[in-house]
């Protein structure tokens, strides 16, 4: 259990770093906002994947700032990735969802 403590204050150290910060306010806020927007308003599913597909941009644009400002951009860019991932995942189960009835499940 000590090594495992140790590990999680050593990780939490990062955050002390204004370099770490930034990074992850880069990608977090826009995300953030544009999930507290697209909530708050209930629009429909078209205008949902609209507002979130801007923050994915403005993210995207963000990452891209701190590259033309030469700071250092890896953890930004791994949390980028992450969420176009799950983004991608998330577009074809709701295509899929249009030919495979999800009611009917695994065993047909």
């Amino acid at each position: 259990m000590n090594p495992l403590l140790q590990e999680i204050h050593t990780s939490a150290g990062y955050l002390e770093q204004s370099q770490v910060r930034l990074q992850l306010l880069v990608v977090a806020l826009p995300l953030l906002v544009g999930n507290g927007i697209r909530r708050s308003r209930g629009k429909p599913a078209a205008l949902a994947n609209r507002h979130r597909a801007i923050a994915i941009g403005v993210a995207l644009l963000g990452v891209l700032a701190l590259r033309l400002a030469s700071v250092p951009r890896g953890l930004s860019v791994f949390l980028l990735a992450l969420v176009l991932g799950w983004e991608t995942l998330a577009l074809v189960e709701r295509r899929l969802a249009r030919f495979i009835d999800p009611s009917r499940g695994p065993s047909g």
